[in-house]
C-alpha cells in the first residue's frame, strides 16, 4: 500500500501529522513537487482552532529522494498582539502563470487579533526569488499599511496582472482595503 503524501511530508520532517494541514502534489518542466501547508495548532476550542506558526515547504524530487526546493516560515507575534495565523488556501495558487512551463506558487495567509484587525502576506517565488506584498488592516487610518517588494515591477505582466486580480479578490471576499492610510 503506498502512503499517502501527508504521511510521506510528516515522515521526511519528523512532524506530528496533524500539523500537516495540505499538501499539494505538482509537476512542470522542472520535475515532480510536493508543497506542504503546515499549520502548528495552538488551541481547537468549539471546533475552531489557533495556530501559533505556519510554514509552507516545497520538496523536489531529485534522485529518489526529496530536496527542500524553498520555504516560508512566520509565527503569531504573541498572544496579546494576534490570537491566529492560518493559511488561505482559496487565493494560494499553483500556477505556471507566465507560460515558460515552470509553476509559479502564490502562498496567501493571515493573522487576526482579538479586534478582528489582520496582517496579510502573499508571497510569489518566481526563478527561485521571493516578492512580497504585505498588508496590515486596522478600523484606523494611521494603522493601516500596505507595503510591497519594489522587486515585484519587474515580474512579468502576466503575474503582476494576476496579483492585482488575486488583491481585488481578497478585498472583496474578505471586506479589506488592502492600501496605506
Amino acid at each position: 500500500m503506498m502512503k499517502s503524501e501527508h504521511a510521506q511530508v510528516a515522515e521526511q520532517l519528523e512532524i506530528n501529522p496533524k500539523e500537516i494541514f495540505r499538501v499539494y502534489g505538482l509537476s512542470d518542466a522542472s520535475g515532480d513537487y510536493q508543497i506542504a501547508l503546515l499549520e502548528k495548532i495552538f488551541n481547537i476550542k468549539n471546533k475552531d482552532t489557533t495556530n501559533n506558526s505556519i510554514e509552507a515547504i516545497a520538496f523536489r524530487a531529485d534522485h529518489g529522494g526529496n530536496l527542500i526546493h524553498w520555504s516560508i516560515k512566520d509565527e503569531r507575534k504573541s498572544e496579546n498582539e494576534e490570537t491566529n495565523i492560518w493559511f488561505w488556501t482559496k487565493y494560494c495558487s499553483f500556477k505556471d502563470l507566465d507560460g515558460d512551463n515552470r509553476i509559479d506558487p502564490i502562498i496567501v495567509y493571515g493573522s487576526k487579533d482579538g479586534n478582528g484587525y489582520k496582517r496579510i502576506k502573499i508571497i510569489t517565488i518566481y526563478k527561485n526569488k521571493k516578492y512580497v506584498i504585505r498588508a496590515i488592516e486596522s478600523e484606523m487610518d494611521l494603522g493601516r499599511h500596505f507595503i510591497q517588494d519594489k522587486e515585484i515591477n519587474a515580474l512579468p505582466l502576466t503575474i503582476r496582472k494576476y496579483l492585482h486580480s488575486l488583491l481585488e479578490a481578497i478585498r472583496k471576499g474578505q471586506g479589506v482595503l488592502l492600501k496605506n492610510g
